[in-house]
């Protein structure tokens, strides 16, 4: 376990958040997206989502 882990780990994130975090699971930026938002939230903290829309 990472030193980062372990602080993680301590600070009372579950086992599946940690891994969602250091294996930066669907984290990416997807080429030329049908959608994009931009959302920064009450507490400052900004997300961006991505849509691709599949060809019919």
């Amino acid at each position: 376990m990472t030193k980062v882990e372990r602080l993680l780990k301590k600070s009372g994130f579950s086992s599946r958040a940690i891994n969602y975090y250091t294996q930066m699971i669907n984290v990416g930026v997807i080429n030329d997206p049908s959608v994009s938002i931009i959302y920064t939230g009450p507490c400052g903290d900004t997300m961006e989502f991505f849509y691709q829309f599949p060809l019919m």
